[in-house]
């Protein structure tokens, strides 16, 4: 079906009681403009409608729609924004077809639902928040590009031999498989009934051989041939019996606990199932994004509740915006990056327990790693055979009669945690002392361990076990010895060891959700960076940084990390002020309610505008968070609670400005919208930049105008060939797009992650003026595996002589001078990045493999290919 509107504004039949955190649909546009194309009718219908809006008895902000689609005009890609800004601003995007949404397939009807559901929330009560609101416009060089290529689907020829709908289960692990092409034949045999028809179906998987090279990655009608499909169509169906499939005419569905069994069973993966629910959106954010950079994409599955079904479908990257790629296994539909945080609504009120609500929760997620040679096996600490203990609300670290500030042995306790896992849980607890590498430097478990560990003395009336979802509240108390530490920065954490029916210890991981303690051991003091709290504390976790000059009468991105050290509920609003050598605050801006995971550190991404008149200077940072369901307010603590924020401002004369907005862009050679961040141009090609201009009434200019790429960091110009090259603004106020000619890597000669700004440069009265409006988002452009020889591609050439080896496990660097190593996989994603802070030797865990290493020492840095094994 040929998509012809090219904007859907998705309405919801209830009403709103409060607007002030609504999207409009003019403010929408603006997002959209960043992603896709909107053709000119579609900009003027919405504005107009945006107009009426302002001119009519609604409020401007007042609106009832849970989330704006646009279609690209040029059907290459979508992208849906959010209707209200606490969900982030967009919560999906695509560069690979428009959306039907009048064909949308069960798991993006699914994502959509629960968008929906958030929406309804967040205007039915202006004290909810979500963890997107504050991580939504982050500009990170971390992404994985989709890792799958395959875009198959649950009908013809993959369901040759199943009748049916192969099922998204099984569609999922089936693509999953193919992307590590394994195994080749698989293990057992099984056999089922289904339920509806009670057929009865089988597969003796020790004869299966599966024909990964004969199967592709599209399967369009007429491009395979009968052997392709038999290949697909025989690893769907046995994937589908491994998993009991129930077919059905109206769709197929499956257990995800029968898709982990399967992998273990059948199919020889090593697999576990993590929940949402269990490790918080941020720590499961980055379990997905950690997999996928060691590439490894993911099964993925949501549960809408109230005895729907739910759905399941493949998680395979994620962009610079912790926005996940979605393989959705229909044939490519929708496939798309989509907002996970968005789904996590959470309050500090009473009413919720300061709890995050159902939304979202029941999504889970399935780790699959082929265990064949070369292959890393999934980490302990994810394993459900891993404890499952996680501290409450109430969470309490502290030191017996005081901290000690120098290096003696000391009594230590913690309480208010509890088993998490569906299982009883037996063993002990302790306190680990790690490195700033996060290596274990000393462990000490409680005073029952040689008895069978705090369980078994404690827990006797359960069989010397914590039940599932057991509460331990008491204080658990131990000796820690700090006498043998020497000099250098270390965190101490609760621990957990699971013991096994024949006695046998697991290993020792982090308990979740846990307070910690940082300190700095210079001769035999102890100076505290960090310290957990009962009562709300915050600290920022570093130091703010801001995209360029912070220039008075300009707009500017402001990134901050703000840590939360205690368990007690506290969402709420930022109020950031600039503070003189008075200390007397100058400059105020106070953010939406931000929503903080408990000990755990917030990333926040902020459009500050700065009036005219602020003078330059030198201004403390004071960040002070006033809780959403009091008046109760928390000063943010200096980072390493010694070193203060501070931002420095310049003024810069400016002339009166001719534009009212301008809104930038980058298109690939296929005239696609693009992320203009980290753009790849060894795969792009070629690319163009531009911008839509609107000018204010009365401007009055008729002439040149240059586009133009100014360096962060240089402030170099570099001009680019500009169509049209002169405009006459007094014909522009209804806009008018600026493009550059196509641009190649060799001629821009970009720095690969450097930041360019794009300007538009006019010449007025003999002096060359930036036409960009203050108050209009820059357009901040960068590359990577440009050709430019003075910058290394992520990776440098070698220049040096290297004292590299790898040995039993351990990759060992030494050279003088030692700053850091980097690990890189073979195509050139990073995996690993660690510090050295003293001397000129590191041993790091490594799984065999084949990497890149690049050492970075106080002259320089080189690299070299390794192959451990």
């Amino acid at each position: 079906m040929r998509m012809i509107a090219t904007c859907l504004c998705m309405m919801l039949s209830f009403s709103t009681n409060l607007y002030a955190d609504n999207i409009t649909p003019a403010e929408a546009l603006n997002i959209a403009r960043r992603y896709v194309n909107v053709d000119k009718k579609t900009q003027r219908k919405i504005l107009t409608r945006s107009s009426s809006a302002v001119t009519s008895s609604l409020p401007y902000k007042q609106a009832s729609t849970p989330y704006y689609i646009y279609n690209d005009s040029k059907g290459k890609g979508f992208v849906i924004v959010a209707g209200n800004d606490a969900m982030g601003q967009v919560l999906a995007y695509s560069h690979e077809a428009n959306l039907d949404t009048t064909r949308l397939n069960p798991e993006v009807a699914y994502l959509l639902h629960e968008y929906r559901q958030v929406y309804k929330e967040l205007n039915n009560n202006s004290k909810l928040s979500t963890a997107a609101s504050s991580s939504q416009t982050t500009s990170s060089k971390d992404e994985v590009k989709p890792l799958l290529h395959s875009h198959w689907s649950q009908e013809s020829p993959y369901n040759k031999y199943t009748g049916y709908y192969t099922g998204c289960v099984a569609t999922a692990m089936a693509q999953l498989m193919f992307y590590h092409q394994w195994p080749v034949t698989g293990s057992g045999q099984h056999t089922y009934t289904t339920t509806v028809d009670q057929q009865q179906h089988s597969a003796d998987f020790s004869k299966s051989v599966y024909q990964w090279d004969l199967m592709d990655n599209d399967y369009r009608y007429g491009h395979y041939n009968e052997a392709q499909a038999n290949a697909v169509a025989h690893l769907m169906s046995d994937v589908g019996v491994s998993v009991n499939m129930q077919y059905s005419n109206s769709g197929s569905s499956a257990q995800n606990g029968s898709a982990l069994n399967a992998l273990r069973t059948y199919f020889n993966y090593d697999a576990t199932m993590i929940a949402k629910g269990d490790e918080g959106i941020t720590q499961f954010t980055e379990i997905i994004k950690n997999e996928l950079r060691n590439g490894f994409p993911l099964y993925i599955s949501g549960n809408p509740g109230g005895g729907r079904s739910g759905h399941a479908w493949v998680a395979d990257g994620f962009d610079r915006n912790d926005l996940i790629h979605m393989n959705f296994g229909w044939g490519g539909q929708a496939d798309g990056y989509y907002s996970l945080s968005a789904l996590n609504i959470s309050s500090s009120g009473k009413e919720f327990n300061g709890n995050a609500l159902s939304f979202g929760k029941q999504l889970i997620i399935i780790l699959a790693h082929p265990n064949k040679a070369g292959v890393a096996k999934i980490d302990y600490t994810l394993r459900e055979e891993a404890p499952n203990i996680a501290f409450n609300n109430e969470a309490d670290l502290h030191f017996i009669g005081g901290e000690p500030t120098t290096l003696e042995q000391k009594e230590i306790a913690y309480k208010n945690f509890t088993n998490q896992s569906s299982i009883p849980f037996q063993g002990d607890f302790g306190v680990g002392i790690y490195d700033e590498q996060g290596q274990t430097i000393a462990v000490f478990p409680s005073d029952s361990h040689s008895k069978g560990g705090y369980t078994q003395e404690y827990f006797k009336m359960n069989e010397g076990k914590i039940v599932s979802g057991g509460l331990v509240f008491q204080d658990v108390t131990f000796t820690i010895d700090l006498s043998r530490l020497h000099d250098g920065v270390y965190s101490l954490s609760p621990i957990v060891c699971a013991r096994k029916d024949n006695g046998e210890w697991g290993e020792w991981v982090m308990i979740k959700k846990a307070p910690r303690y940082v300190f700095e051991v210079k001769g035999a003091n102890i100076t505290y960076r960090e310290k957990p709290s009962l009562d709300a504390s915050f600290q920022f976790a570093s130091l703010p940084t801001t995209d360029g000059e912070v220039q008075a009468g300009s707009d500017f991105r402001l990134h901050l990390a703000i840590r939360k050290l205690c368990a007690k509920p506290f969402d709420g609003k930022i109020q950031l002020d600039f503070l003189n050598d008075k200390d007397q605050s100058v400059y105020t801006h106070t953010t939406k309610s931000v929503d903080f995971d408990d000990f755990a550190t917030t990333r926040l991404n902020l459009l500050l505008s700065l009036p005219d008149n602020l003078l330059p200077g030198h201004y403390r940072l004071r960040a002070t968070i006033t809780s959403d369901y009091s008046d109760e307010t928390c000063i943010v603590g200096d980072v390493n609670q010694i070193e203060p924020c501070y931002i420095d401002v310049i003024k810069v004369d400016r002339p009166q400005e001719l534009l009212s907005d301008a809104i930038g862009f980058v298109q690939n050679n296929a005239q696609e919208s693009i992320e203009s961040s980290n753009i790849d141009v060894r795969r792009e090609g070629l690319i163009k930049v531009g911008c839509l201009i609107y000018a204010k009434e009365d401007a009055n200019y008729n002439g040149s105008v240059i586009l133009t790429l100014i360096d962060n960091e240089t402030k170099e110009h570099i001009p680019l060939s500009t169509y049209p090259n002169s405009i006459n603004l007094a014909n522009a106020s209804d806009g008018v797009t600026i493009m550059s000619g196509w641009l190649k890597d060799k001629d821009l000669k970009l720095i690969n992650h450097r930041q360019y700004r794009l300007a538009l440069i006019a010449n007025i009265d003999g002096k060359e003026l930036d036409l960009w409006p203050r108050k209009a988002s820059p357009l901040l452009v960068s590359i990577v595996n440009g050709s430019y020889i003075p910058t290394p591609n992520g990776i440098d050439e070698l220049h040096s002589k290297e004292q590299i080896s790898y040995f039993n496990g351990l990759l060992e660097v030494t050279h003088s001078g030692l700053k850091h190593v980097d690990i890189y996989t073979i195509n050139g994603q990073l995996i690993r990045h660690q510090a050295i802070n003293e001397g000129d030797r590191v041993a790091i865990p490594l799984a065999p493999s084949a990497y890149i290493i690049k050492v970075t020492t106080d002259k320089g840095s080189f690299t070299k290919k390794l192959i451990c094994h």
